[in-house]
């Protein structure tokens, strides 16, 4: 029974090998979903500063529920979606100068996600 106790499920495994996960989600901050891993709408991470990054290249964070926090951007070639129907991704800025803060302009997509009360400052 290869996976017992690991975690895995017997669908993860092709030729041997883990097939990595390709989509990740984050919800709210202040709630434990889970194991917490990402990997799974139930087991997403718990706010922005608990997500992974270095787990995102090339996958897709799914944005679920309100968020109360900046989402800080903080690596290449990743997909950021928050037009989940398990829960719509909103950032309410709460008056913050930005909602979304990305540091690597590199294969970065970004699309569906409601940003509220937040300004801009340029013209």
């Amino acid at each position: 029974m290869l996976g017992v106790g690991l975690g895995l499920h017997k669908n993860n495994f092709v030729g041997g090998g883990v097939v990595p996960e390709t989509q990740y989600f984050v919800r709210p901050a202040g709630t434990t979903y889970g194991d917490g891993r990402g990997t799974s709408y139930a087991n997403a991470w718990s706010g922005f500063s608990s997500i992974s990054w270095s787990l995102l290249e090339n996958k897709t964070l799914n944005v679920c529920g309100t968020h109360l926090e900046r989402l800080l951007v903080q690596n290449n070639s990743v997909t950021i979606v928050g037009n989940n129907p398990l829960g719509a991704g909103v950032i309410d800025g709460q008056s913050l100068r930005q909602c979304i803060n990305v540091t690597s302009y590199n294969n970065i997509t970004i699309n569906g996600i409601t940003c509220l009360n937040w300004y801009r400052d340029w013209e």
